[in-house]
């Protein structure tokens, strides 16, 4: 039997974007968090593709272990008459709409809670071309991860139902630490893209072929692709650590069987750490 060491085997890693349409995009967010002093600071752009009248909230659900050190709220998109500002405000009860009493969203699960940010009055309504901006500061007891995230449009053109619910999610404060079993990673900085495609207002029955179904949520993450060089038909495992120093640090991702003499397999993970390095070892014949 040939030795490891005598394959022909090359590896590469690199980090994929994927790129999805959607034919109601609805909205776009550009997520940037910085870890500096024991802090997370998050910043979140929300782009109004093509809604009307326009952005007025911007909401997620995080563990009520979330400490908000401070926060932003964008400017009122007009200032005209002076009657337009944005709040932030942390809840869990639902939110309804006062005109038509429909919600606009429910109750935070149990252990979560909602960080709500709202314009109050027309003139804070961002519309359809436009970004707005939302920060948020918290400590490192809850870490970045993918987080239930809400956009609503206001659309006093439907009169009596004037919010739209957008749904999708972002990457904001997720990881409970002294919750977590495993060892929580820690990051400089990571950035990621979201499409918000689903609008969430009526309830569809899947089998019915008269009701349109609600566009899908969309989210989009980077991935570390691995490109694989080697024998067809032979098993591969995969392994990363954060640490090389650590000999003992590497864990299991998986094994790969190729079908061609070279593919490309994907980390599951999205690429949200600092660092992360591979090893492929190629496993014994059955």
């Amino acid at each position: 039997m040939k030795t490891f060491a005598s394959q022909k085997l090359a590896l590469c890693a690199s980090l994929i974007l994927g790129a999805i349409t959607s034919s109601h995009a609805g909205y776009s967010v550009h997520t940037k968090v910085e870890a500096t002093n024991g802090k997370n600071l998050y910043t979140w752009t929300v782009y109004n593709q093509d809604q009307s009248w326009g952005l007025d909230g911007f909401i997620m659900e995080v563990p009520q272990e979330t400490r908000v050190l401070s926060y932003t709220v964008p400017p009122s998109y007009s200032t005209a008459d002076g009657t337009g500002y944005w709040i932030m405000d942390e809840r869990q009860k639902e939110m309804l709409d006062d005109h038509d009493d429909t919600v606009i969203f429910p109750a935070a699960k149990s252990g979560m809670k909602w960080l709500v940010w709202w314009g109050r009055q027309s003139p804070s309504v961002y519309p359809a071309g436009t970004s707005a901006v939302f920060t948020l500061t918290t400590d490192s007891s809850v870490q970045p991860g993918s987080v239930n995230t809400l956009a609503v449009t206001y659309t006093p053109q439907n009169n009596p139902h004037y919010y739209q619910r957008w749904n999708g999610s972002v990457t904001g404060p997720s990881i409970v630490t002294a919750k977590s079993a495993a060892p929580v990673k820690t990051f400089a900085s990571l950035q990621t893209y979201s499409v918000f495609g689903n609008k969430n207002k009526e309830t569809v029955d899947p089998n019915s072929t008269s009701a349109p179904a609600p566009e899908p949520t969309v989210t989009l993450n980077l991935h570390a692709g691995i490109t694989i060089e080697g024998i067809v038909g032979r098993t591969y495992g995969i392994h990363f650590t954060d640490d090389l120093k650590n000999a003992s640090g590497w864990q299991s991702l998986g094994s790969f069987t190729l079908s061609a003499s070279k593919e490309i397999w994907f980390d599951p993970q999205p690429a949200t750490q600092q660092q992360r390095f591979y090893r492929v070892m190629l496993e014994p014949a059955p």
